[in-house]
């Protein structure tokens, strides 16, 4: 505090303010240990910093009905204490934000929604080609082909958000960690919404894949694909076969081709992550009674090969086992323990989105500042809405004998 107001003196508020952030944001101090808001407020405004505070707010102790005449000066430096005050509340929700949403961005393709529909939107879905090449004699014309016109329906874009408040009591009682603590805990849930409905979407627990105006579950076990095994355990090289196999009696509704993946993404819970390593990153197995020395055991490269990213979320196994509505839908926690799913995920799911996580602090004389002494107020939303793309590009695996 003592070196705060001895730059805020000899370089300004602003000056000084410019290089607290960057040593915030460098790390070298920690705003709940090495911070303190009345420090901020006295070395921003003075030895006065309470009446010119409470004069911003329209508050005074004693006056029930506000004083709302200020002098110029003591509203600028009230500004500059809740300006800095609030962007410094600003950087710890987009940094919660970004620590919170650690898988989201891996699992999907990113749509920025630029036409201004907020509404559900009709994606156009070219098919490949539906004819074969046709011998071309000499001198004559190439055969003409076409594609067969489809579409997905995309649902609309949610918008949600918190608010953080620091209140006039925070900052006469020097609560700073617990301004901290809100600014954060704000980044952190609005970051694990977006996060969630990314997962809800993976998963198949929210289905809203739309294919030609008709609406299909993500994971089907008949119909028109068949990308999910119900008795599936992760147990050797043979179970990732058994997934990519799935793929080998997926082919394209138009061509009838096989659908190629090009993508090699294992989405696993957290009971199987070790597992799974195993599995991938094996160097070798063997085959053979290996229990009682009986026959042989060669021993040969891992069919593997390591070529499989692996992802493990412990939020994935809470939405798994019992989701956001308290309802299970895996039936149990082992059940949901033994989901693999697997793919090109980001081929296979979207996230339309209207705009990325904003932070903005409410401006000076806002209605919060007079009816509820709050000296700053941060607001953090997102816009957007996970969806399936494209079905045919991942499978997914649990057992549901457990």
């Amino acid at each position: 505090g003592r070196t705060l107001r001895e730059q805020a003196r000899s370089q300004g508020p602003r000056q000084a303010y410019a290089a607290l952030r960057e040593a915030v944001n460098e790390k070298r101090i920690d705003l709940r240990r090495d911070l303190s808001l009345k420090e901020m407020a006295v070395s921003m405004m003075g030895d006065e910093w309470e009446n010119k505070l409470r004069n911003f707010c329209g508050m005074q102790v004693g006056r029930p009905e506000g004083l709302h005449l200020r002098e110029a000066e003591e509203a600028v430096d009230a500004s500059n204490f809740s300006a800095i005050t609030g962007q410094l509340m600003i950087d710890t929700v987009r940094e919660k934000y970004k620590i919170a949403a650690l898988m989201g961005d891996q699992l999907t393709t990113t749509e920025q929604i630029t036409n201004g529909n907020l509404g559900t939107q009709l994606i156009p879905w070219l098919s490949d080609v539906i004819n074969d090449p046709s011998p071309v004699n000499q001198g004559m014309p190439y055969p003409h082909t076409s594609f067969s016109p489809q579409y997905i329906t995309a649902p609309a874009p949610q918008k949600y958000g918190l608010i953080c408040n620091v209140t006039m009591e925070m900052i006469f009682a020097d609560r700073t960690g617990q301004a901290i603590e809100s600014a954060e805990s704000v980044g952190t849930r609005v970051g694990l919404w977006e996060e969630y409905s990314k997962l809800r979407t993976v998963l198949g627990i929210t289905n809203n894949h739309s294919w030609n105006g008709t609406a299909y579950n993500t994971y089907l076990t008949t119909g028109g694909w068949i990308n999910s095994s119900t008795g599936f355990s992760l147990t050797d090289w043979t179970s990732v076969q058994t997934l990519e196999l799935l793929f080998s009696g997926m082919t394209d509704p138009v061509t009838g081709f096989p659908i190629e993946i090009e993508g090699a993404q294992l989405l696993v819970m957290p009971p199987l992550a070790y597992t799974a390593r195993r599995i991938i990153n094996a160097t070798g197995i063997r085959s053979g009674a290996a229990t009682t020395g009986v026959g042989t055991q060669p021993a040969t490269p891992n069919p593997l090969g390591g070529a499989h990213n692996i992802l493990a979320r412990r939020h994935a196994y809470k939405i798994a086992a019992v989701d956001a509505d308290g309802l299970s839908v895996f039936t149990n926690a082992a059940r949901a323990g033994s989901i693999v799913v697997y793919g090109d995920l980001k081929k296979a799911f979207g996230w339309r989105q209207v705009f990325p996580l904003k932070t903005v602090q409410a401006p000076p004389n806002s209605p919060a500042e007079f009816n509820q002494d709050i000296a700053v107020q941060v607001k953090a939303n997102v816009y957007g809405v996970a969806y399936v793309r494209d079905p045919r590009r991942v499978v997914r695996g649990f057992n549901n004998s457990l």
